[in-house]
């Protein structure tokens, strides 16, 4: 039960395993993938934030430049990354997942600059390109850890890679689930 290490294969879960299987309650994270669709994607929250491009910290803006609040490091430019939850859905039901930068822009197509610039400049087409991703099938590797806030131990899961569906593939293990069971 549970994957091995993130860079690892990770056995493929329904939602309801998380909870069902007790996911993300050991000591060390689990790992496992999941084939869902998107159905949500939270913008009310934030949904990006300015990096340092050569660390990835977050910055902040003063006075038109930016500073790196870790190094002090001031700079011109800042590169923005995306992080949001998204809800996720299979047949079993729906689960909130964190995304990050590098998948994000798997899901997107884009980076989080143009998403940025797309928002100051059109917000129809902003709004567009999040409900374009929408019922859009992927295969996400997760992580999914117990944390404790205020007392109160819950599971959150985050996206460590994103794929859209190769349906070759999955036809292909579709067929092997299918002979494990002497069927064909």
């Amino acid at each position: 039960v549970g994957g091995g290490a993130g860079g690892g294969p990770a056995p493929r879960k329904m939602i309801s395993d998380i909870e069902s299987e007790g996911l993300g309650f050991k000591e060390k994270p689990d790992y496992f993938s999941l084939r869902c669709t998107v159905v949500y994607v939270n913008t009310e929250k934030t949904w990006q934030y300015p990096s340092n491009p050569e660390n990835k910290r977050k910055v902040t803006e003063e006075g038109g430049a930016w500073r790196d609040e870790k190094t002090g490091q001031i700079m011109d430019k800042c590169e923005r990354r995306f992080i949001f939850s998204a809800s996720f859905a299979d047949l079993t039901g729906p689960k909130f997942l964190t995304v990050f930068d590098d998948d994000a822009k798997k899901i997107f197509g884009m980076n989080a600059d143009s998403m940025y610039d797309l928002s100051l400049q059109d917000d129809t087409k902003f709004q567009q390109t999040f409900k374009s991703v929408l019922f859009k099938e992927m295969i996400l590797k997760v992580r999914a850890k117990s944390e404790t806030y205020q007392e109160e131990t819950r599971v959150k899961c985050s996206v460590v890679s994103a794929a859209p569906v190769n349906y070759r593939d999955e036809g292909r293990l579709m067929l092997e689930n299918i002979r494990k069971y002497g069927i064909a």
